[in-house]
């Protein structure tokens, strides 16, 4: 602040007022915590960023893809049903294969025994397709929507 202060040829800067420890254990102390939080936000940023998932095409190396990637092939695959009206997908590595949660919103009076056979295949397809590697598991979880709680998932 105070170079920004300096290349505007202004005397006033808000260091004076604020309210720091002048000992050299409160300024360690003042180290510490912003070493500490900007530890907490690097953490954060590099918590956030996208899983990726490696495979194995032959001895000489592998394939890396971004499970969003992945994730966006099984959605389109499933939101293409005509009963469905809202998808979420997340995939994981499970062992040798891969793991789905797929959570689905269909139109009301569908009958949900039927939906959720074809859209346990359907994911099951899509991902052997895009990935080659097995379904390890796939968890469905269906909600068959009232009339009225349809308009909020249009």
């Amino acid at each position: 602040m105070r170079f920004a202060a300096v290349a505007v040829h202004c005397s006033f800067t808000p260091v004076r007022w604020l309210p720091l420890p002048t000992t050299p254990g409160g300024r360690a102390a003042v180290g510490v915590l912003l070493l500490a939080v900007m530890l907490a936000l690097l953490a954060l940023l590099l918590r956030r960023g996208e899983q990726r998932l490696a495979i194995d095409i032959s001895e000489h190396g592998a394939v890396v893809l971004g499970t969003a990637a992945v994730e966006r092939v099984v959605g389109d695959a499933v939101g293409a049903h005509r009963e469905v009206v809202r998808v979420r997908v997340e995939v994981r590595p499970h062992g040798d294969g891969l793991a789905a949660e797929v959570w689905v919103a269909a139109r009301p009076q569908v009958d949900a025994a039927a939906l959720r056979a074809e859209i346990e295949e359907t994911v099951g397809a899509a991902l052997r397709q895009a990935t080659g590697l097995p379904v390890a598991a796939a968890h469905l979880k269906l909600k068959v929507l009232r009339a009225k709680d349809l308009r909020r998932y249009l």
